[in-house]
């Protein structure tokens, strides 16, 4: 009899810990639950987080909530680093200076008679890509790889136009008034900032690339006549260009003693600094200005054809007050003018007077 009890207290222990062992199961598998819950819920999370910085990047020109900092403010511009931080950008950039390069930018490159000319990027890939040379026939696009020393980052070498000397052949540019449009618009908006919020790459392409070979096309690469209407939008967008040249003069007069002098340490430097490139942009600028005030026998064109208000110049070459003059026969033989003999004469005596030399 002891033994059946000892046996029903061994078998009521036996289910006791049975049910102790259950309940400590269904406890763990719900905190096994709750845990992997709570792991969800922290990848939803941060995968929010991530879509919601991605936007805010995409929403701030590219720079992230993390990259921007506590203040939002974008990286620092390198023009305000100090010069050892400049000649770190620098070196960064002749590590990969083709990786912002896409089709439609310009570039240097070697032509066939060895002169660096501006190159438009026709198409890019990955071993190199094929350029196409401003102002001249599609038939000269040449392939060139990256590692070519026919090919340099834009305005390395090349300085202003560089295409054929009268007439330059643009067969990749076409007039559209929607385009003009568009392009008046960007050169009202840099003007306006004051060419702030540009990197020294996208100053480059477009002050001295995109801006310039556009107004010498307007001016001298046209291929059928201008209506009115396209004629007046035509000089709103040109008076437009020298406002913009104005303000460039009046904003480089204040970076003469800033940039000056990093530009004669290194004259690379406007392919990372902001201020140096927007300063190295006068000669494209400058010589744009001199086309849109008539001095280039190319644009002249132009107002040659469109000028609405010709008016005569005040003392002409062919003025009728000269016409009357003989100019011949107030010129009179060099016999009349010099004795032969005579000076023959007073070099044989080497008088005073004479100088030899």
């Amino acid at each position: 009899m002891d033994t059946d009890t000892n046996d029903g207290a061994k078998n009521d222990q036996n289910a006791t810990g049975a049910q102790e062992a259950a309940m400590a199961g269904t406890e763990d598998s719900q905190m096994v639950d709750v845990a992997n819950n709570n792991q969800e819920g922290v990848v939803t999370a941060s995968e929010d987080a991530m879509d919601a910085q991605i936007t805010e990047a995409d929403a701030t020109g590219g720079v992230s909530g993390a990259d921007a900092g506590a203040g939002g403010q974008k990286p620092p511009r390198v023009a305000d680093l100090s010069w050892e931080d400049k000649q770190l950008a620098l070196k960064n950039y002749w590590n990969a200076p083709w990786r912002e390069y896409q089709a439609g930018d310009c570039v240097d490159a070697v032509d066939t008679v060895q002169k660096w000319c501006l190159a438009t990027v026709v198409s890019k890939e990955e071993s190199g890509a094929r350029v196409h040379f401003d102002g001249w026939s599609s038939k000269w696009d040449v392939a060139y790889r990256w590692t070519s020393y026919r090919m340099a980052p834009f305005r390395r070498y090349s300085r202003g136009y560089t295409g054929q000397p009268r007439t330059p052949l643009r067969q990749n540019l076409s007039f559209d008034l929607e385009q003009l449009s568009a392009e008046r618009a960007r050169v009202e908006a840099v003007t306006a900032n004051q060419f702030q919020g540009m990197t020294a790459f996208q100053t480059t392409q477009y002050l001295r690339g995109g801006l310039f070979v556009y107004c010498d096309f307007l001016l001298s690469g046209t291929t059928s006549a201008y209506s009115e209407e396209e004629t007046e939008a035509i000089d709103e967008y040109l008076r437009s260009v020298v406002r913009l040249v104005v303000a460039w003069l009046l904003k480089a007069a204040t970076m003469l003693k800033t940039a000056v002098p990093d530009m004669r340490r290194e004259p690379d430097l406007f392919f990372v600094d902001e201020d140096v490139a927007l300063l190295a942009s006068g000669p494209e600028l400058l010589g744009l200005l001199r086309r849109l005030l008539c001095g280039c026998h190319r644009c002249l064109r132009y107002y040659v054809h469109y000028d609405k208000n010709a008016k005569p110049f005040a003392n002409p070459v062919t003025n009728p007050a000269h016409q009357e003059q003989d100019f011949k026969a107030r010129r009179t033989p060099l016999e009349q003018d010099y004795d032969v003999d005579q000076i023959r004469e007073r070099v044989l005596e080497r008088e005073d007077d004479v100088v030899f030399g």
